[in-house]
């Protein structure tokens, strides 16, 4: 079947979809997390540790590995589907032997480095935690190839909904080790590996089934490790993981620079974060995810035309959705920490911190989603060196910004969130001006992101006046006709109404603009 902008919009909707999903399942683990934990500095350690854990989770298994996969993958499978799957199996094993051995040096060189900490007890605790965590890159790695391999055969919905398994699984270890304090932050790590193992169950069981159809049990474990085949995936995957690296290192400086700044500091921004990843996983990477194989179909098949068709619809739409995010954000993301987080350990000076934090990081949202889709758009051509230029010089930016605003400005944590927020900025004019040369400026259409902008300033302007003006009002006869009591209660039914507020102003704005990319998401005709 021929990719085309309403197969890209259906596979966008089922990727959503499933991201929905396992954003809700996160939604409940944090708000679990924040109820046993709050922001102490106990599990403050714990998210550092899980941080500097994750480093190489984002630099192997994810966007390098399914970047270097897919255009490697469709060109094999374009000769022969048996070859592809072939090739497919023979990365499986590789890479399960190569994560098993990257975890063995780890630990080992992790053993080695937590002798020379003597003086440094609580960094000490941290790489400790990092260190039990290890094992879970092995899971982390096979569950981004099966992820890819799934998008590759136009299977959307599962991998995007298998981190709900892993948030279940979590939340009971969870549960479990808010029993036992005295040991929680192990507990909690050993929780994350076994969390993750069954997110890659998950999807293994239906890759094995597709395996079956097209081999037999003993082709299937007739592999052959490190083949010749696979060496078009190495220059690829490694200027990728280069690239995905400096953003890591980002990552990791964000948590130190966090620590000084704030001894709660990596637990407001943890918490930040995730609010401020929802639009981006469910808008921005789902568009990615959806856009990054037609496109290497249409760069393979030397349709320029049609490539820039593609690129054009999904960037519409990244804007479309990331102005929405932001002017929402902006709207009622103070109240929406609140209602989450705002009860047990989470006390409302860490509620205070983390909406700050959370209006700094929603500065970059447009920012980082058309960054994965300009870097898509690179990979697709097998140009690895522009994203990965972009990538080392961010963190240059970054270290800058954030030496800059926490030790010049003493701004606290916020001056982390601010600082990911002008990197972004700065990676994507970057990436921006590399698009243009390449490719034309033909693809942007200016006058449609002027009218999603304008759509999403007018409905947070609308649900400003509300609050001010009506919201208090309306909010205290509504609870009354609803027999509806208590603060979280009252500030639930409040940021309800205020969501609808917003929605129906958005939407209006987008039917009086003639520019519906939000409402199309609603509309079934759009998807067939």
């Amino acid at each position: 079947m021929k990719d085309t902008t309403k197969t890209l919009s259906r596979s966008f909707s089922l990727y959503s979809l499933g991201v929905i999903l396992s954003r809700l399942s996160g939604l409940a683990r944090d708000v679990c997390l924040a109820f046993f934990f709050g922001t102490s500095v106990l599990i403050a350690d714990f998210m550092v540790a899980f941080r500097f854990a994750n480093l190489l989770r984002r630099v192997i298994a994810e966007s390098p590995l399914s970047s270097s996969f897919v255009p490697t993958f469709e060109s094999v499978k374009k000769k022969s589907l048996k070859e592809g799957f072939v090739f497919a199996r023979d990365l499986f094993y590789s890479l399960c032997v190569l994560s098993t051995v990257l975890v063995l040096a780890l630990t080992i060189g992790s053993s080695i480095l937590h002798h020379f900490l003597n003086d440094f007890h609580s960094f000490k605790k941290i790489l400790s935690l990092t260190c039990l965590m290890f094992p879970s890159l092995i899971f982390i790695c096979l569950y981004g190839l099966s992820s890819s391999f799934l998008q590759c055969e136009k299977k959307y919905f599962l991998p995007a909904s298998a981190p709900v398994f892993f948030n279940l699984t979590w939340i009971m270890w969870m549960a479990y080790a808010a029993l036992h304090k005295d040991r929680c932050q192990s507990l909690l790590g050993i929780g994350v590996i076994f969390s993750f193992f069954v997110q890659w169950l998950i999807v293994a069981f239906p890759i094995f089934r597709m395996f079956r159809s097209s081999m037999s049990i003993k082709e299937i474990f007739s592999f052959r490790l490190f083949h010749s085949s696979l060496k078009g995936m190495v220059r690829p995957f490694f200027m990728g993981a280069v690239g995905i690296g400096a953003t890591q290192i980002n990552s990791l400086l964000d948590s130190v620079f966090a620590r000084f700044a704030d001894a709660s500091g990596p637990a407001y921004l943890w918490y930040a974060i995730r609010i401020q990843q929802v639009p981006i996983a469910l808008f921005g990477v789902a568009i990615t995810a959806a856009l990054l194989p037609p496109l290497t179909r249409a760069i393979k098949a030397s349709d320029e035309g049609h490539f820039k068709t593609l690129f054009k619809h999904g960037y519409k739409k990244s804007f479309a959705f990331m102005s929405f995010s932001f002017f929402g954000m902006i709207s009622l993301g103070s109240l929406a920490t609140m209602v989450i987080f705002a009860r047990g350990e989470f006390s409302s000076v860490s509620c205070v911190a983390t909406s700050k934090c959370l209006l700094a990081y929603s500065l970059g949202l447009f920012p980082h989603a058309a960054m994965l889709i300009f870097a898509s758009s690179f990979y697709a051509s097998h140009d690895f060196k522009t994203p990965m230029k972009a990538s080392l010089l961010s963190v240059l930016i970054n270290a800058f910004a954030n030496a800059f605003l926490v030790f010049g400005l003493h701004m606290g944590a916020v001056s982390v969130a601010l600082a990911t927020s002008l990197t972004s900025i700065f990676n994507f004019f970057y990436l921006y001006v590399a698009f243009r040369r390449r490719w034309g400026k033909d693809v942007f259409e200016v006058g449609s992101y002027v009218k999603s902008f304008a759509c999403g300033f007018v409905a947070s302007g609308v649900t400003y006046l509300y609050f001010l003006c009506i919201g208090k009002k309306s909010l205290f006869f509504l609870c009354q006709a609803l027999s509806v009591r208590g603060e979280f209660m009252m500030n639930l039914v409040y940021l309800f109404s205020g969501c609808i507020v917003f929605l129906l102003s958005f939407i209006f704005m987008e039917k009086v603009f003639k520019e519906k990319q939000v409402t199309a998401l609603l509309d079934r005709r759009d998807h067939k």
